[in-house]
């Protein structure tokens, strides 16, 4: 586990250009390598490019709301999200009167 995030760590940052790239299509997902150690991650769909990640030790509806609030305060504007499950979490976070994001999921997700 602790290879795995030495690479992440080391792997070169790109600040992010939000004039350029404002809209945000995002793909995202959580990988687990063993037990307890996970990699939230978050990429944008057009760019090829990871936008968010997060180290975690479980798959918590809370990161999901940390990431896609801190890409708002960034001032990125979401316009589609695909997962392969948290359908509440997402409609709850996304489907609501000021952002009505569409949101797709896996077919074949078990959640």
């Amino acid at each position: 586990m602790r290879t795995i995030q030495r690479y992440i760590e080391k792997a070169p940052k790109s600040q992010a250009n939000i004039i350029e790239g404002k809209y945000l299509n995002i793909i995202i997902d959580t990988t687990f390598f063993g037990r307890e150690f996970g990699v939230l991650v978050l990429i944008n769909s057009l760019k090829k490019k990871v936008i968010y990640h997060r180290f975690v030790k479980t798959e918590k509806d809370v990161y999901y709301q940390l990431a896609l609030n801190q890409l708002r305060e960034k001032g990125y504007i979401i316009q589609s999200v695909t997962c392969d499950g948290r359908r509440g979490l997402l409609k709850d976070l996304l489907n609501t009167p000021d952002t009505n994001v569409p949101v797709s999921y896996d077919c074949d997700s078990d959640a």
